[in-house]
């Protein structure tokens, strides 16, 4: 009976085979296609290579949601419609400056953006600030319309200051770039890291020269990027763009 039944056991055996290897070539581009949609994604953004990019997708939010990689510090913020279109709304009750924490590590150098609109009052304006939170030392670049003026601060101490006009009927940019200082005299270490801060309306081209520039004596480490505004006028201010590069 076995030596009978060895020709139909082998043939069924190739049948088998062959079957399973068609099947095995037809999942192939399958896995291929998977593996180069991947690939794509993984490099979206083009300078995520290079650097660590995080940007807020704020079309993607929808009220009552919080804000991805962004965690409150102090303020009442929440995620409203404004115009028909999703925004963060810092409140201003309680009256406090309301401050944003990016929940990665800023490592030493990067930049912070964000665009933010707020209103004045008779005799009060909003404030609107970037800063980076170091081991030794916080600085902030502030953008004061009441003040009509920028600045570099540290432990609440002004560093730089030069004049400024806000324009409320638009919203406004702010950009802070922590940039690594030079080496000097073929030295190497910690030459320390340059500020600079640009400031802009909406619909005006970004300025290809920072507004204020303050070097620091040392270099930042691993810090913390800030988001801050505070509402002196006594209404809400909104934020809808929050963008943070780190290598």
């Amino acid at each position: 009976m076995l030596q009978a039944a060895g020709p139909l056991l082998v043939a069924l055996l190739l049948g088998f085979v062959i079957v399973d290897s068609r099947r095995t070539g037809e999942s192939e581009p399958d896995r291929a296609a998977t593996t180069t949609v991947a690939a794509t994604d993984s490099q979206t953004p083009s300078t995520a290579a290079a650097s660590d990019l995080s940007l807020v997708d704020f079309s993607a939010l929808r009220p009552g949601d919080t804000v991805p990689e962004w965690n409150t510090s102090q303020g009442n913020f929440r995620i409203v419609s404004r115009d028909g279109r999703p925004a963060l709304e810092l409140s201003h009750e309680p009256m406090v400056e309301g401050r944003l924490v990016w929940n990665r590590i800023f490592k030493s150098h990067g930049l912070i953006r964000s665009r933010m609109q707020g209103e004045r009052t008779r005799r009060s304006a909003p404030r609107f600030a970037l800063g980076v939170a170091g081991s030794t030392a916080t600085y902030w670049f502030r953008a004061i319309p009441s003040e009509k003026a920028l600045q570099f601060v540290a432990q609440e101490q002004t560093l730089q200051s030069v004049p400024w006009t806000w324009d409320e009927e638009k919203p406004i940019w702010l950009e802070l770039r922590v940039l690594p200082a030079p080496e000097t005299n073929g030295a190497s270490g910690d030459a320390g890291s340059i500020l600079e801060g640009r400031v802009w309306s909406e619909g005006e081209t970004r300025p290809e020269s920072p507004t204020l520039v303050h070097p620091i004596a040392h270099d930042l480490g691993f810090a913390r990027a800030l988001v801050a505004a505070a509402p002196y006028a006594l209404k809400p201010v909104y934020l809808d763009h929050l963008e943070v590069e780190s290598p």
